[in-house]
């Protein structure tokens, strides 16, 4: 049924707050997101991953020949875990920081998203934890460019302004919301998906059924 209403083999652009390639093969995308306006000329980004599933899923592959191709330096930054800590957060600020990122390229899933969108919040406001924004304590006045590959589909984090992280010292996980969290693009390739264990599959599925409800209800 609800394929009959999007063809997920025709990739879609769709356009809101962050523009969305949705489709088998988006990932190609990158190619026009980097030729954007905004995007045009960046020499330097860090790419935020976890351990596995990046490369697994086939996105890195395409990632790297294209940023080699673009003589594009990257760093990766591939230490994220679900949950992320504050300190790990501030971890890749720094080194995003001290490599001249101009943009971030964030392969994985919800926790992966929300670390680099706190990192491009705060990459521009050093020394400041991105505990304090958090907690309302502090609010960024510049932020870098997020492009989000997303490799999950229960989320939702590639599109929205939200980001979730741990306050480990408090046992306190708080979410905060930021116009600038906004990727400005995402990337929903069906096809880097296919990889995602089943376990996780299970619980990402369930989470995007508790956002339609949550939708439809609330």
């Amino acid at each position: 049924m609800w394929e009959k209403a999007n063809n997920i083999r025709t990739i879609q652009e769709i356009r809101s707050r962050t523009i969305i390639y949705f489709g088998l093969g988006a990932i190609s995308k990158i190619e026009t997101i980097f030729a954007s306006k905004h995007l045009k000329g960046v020499q330097k980004i860090t790419v935020v991953a976890d351990k596995t599933a990046y490369k697994v899923s086939g996105a890195w592959g395409y990632v790297e020949k294209f940023l080699q191709s673009n003589k594009i330096a990257y760093l990766v930054f591939d230490e994220v875990k679900s949950n992320p800590s504050t300190e790990l957060i501030d971890q890749c600020i720094a080194k995003s920081l001290a490599f001249g990122s101009e943009a971030i390229i964030a392969i994985g899933g919800g926790s992966v998203i929300d670390t680099a969108k706190l990192t491009g919040a705060m990459i521009n406001s050093p020394g400041v934890s991105c505990e304090k924004l958090l907690q309302y304590e502090f609010f960024p006045a510049q932020s870098i460019h997020v492009i989000a590959i997303n490799l999950t589909h229960g989320t939702g984090s590639e599109t929205n302004h939200f980001a979730v992280a741990r306050i480990e010292e408090k046992n306190y996980k708080p979410a905060v919301a930021l116009e600038e969290m906004y990727p400005l693009y995402s990337i929903d390739d069906p096809n880097l998906m296919s990889t995602l264990p089943l376990n996780q599959t299970r619980f990402v599925t369930l989470d995007a059924f508790s956002h339609a409800i949550e939708a439809a209800t609330c």
